[in-house]
């Protein structure tokens, strides 16, 4: 379970680490595309946008998923602390009718359950992890989906502007 944990925390500080790549490049691009772009320059610019768009789409379809094992191996140890209750239930009865018999089965059921409440409290920071996650990804989605939105706007403005400015010269 450690190394499930250590596993998932080294491939969100990779993939934290790609966002802030990515977004500085985007950054970059944006600074540039402060002087004015045309053509190819606005479609480069536009395509890598909406390829920051797909990978962001794709790492919440991702983190969607894992959240929802995650949320389904919660459901299951819970089960299981259910049944270890059960046990210790039934141990107990049973060392309270039978005097002499040593509790072996509620301390096996005992540890059981200190077990598997220990594995519950891991998955619910995993879980918690994982939203965590998904929000910075929704978050940096947004920003890229409201940058795509304002130079598609600049964009019209120029070339509204350029056409002004033909119609004018003609």
């Amino acid at each position: 379970m450690r190394e499930k944990k250590k596993e998932e925390e080294e491939r969100l500080r990779k993939v934290k680490e790609e966002n802030e790549k990515l977004k500085k490049e985007l950054e970059d691009k944006n600074n540039r595309s402060n002087e004015t772009r045309e053509g190819d320059d606005y479609l480069e610019l536009i395509n890598n946008i909406d390829n920051y768009l797909y990978k962001y789409d794709d790492l919440i379809r991702k983190v969607n998923n894992e959240i929802c094992d995650s949320e389904k191996e919660i459901e299951n140890l819970k089960n299981l602390i259910k049944n270890d209750n059960a046990g210790i239930a039934a141990s107990s009865t049973f060392v309270l009718f039978t005097l002499g018999f040593s509790g072996f089965g509620i301390d096996h059921c005992l540890e059981s359950k200190k077990k598997h409440n220990n594995q519950l409290e891991q998955e619910k920071n995993r879980l918690n992890s994982l939203k965590a996650a998904k929000s910075e990804y929704e978050s940096k989605k947004s920003e890229y989906e409201r940058k795509k939105y304002e130079l598609e706007e600049k964009h019209k403005k120029l070339f509204e502007e350029k056409f002004q400015n033909f119609m004018k010269k003609n």
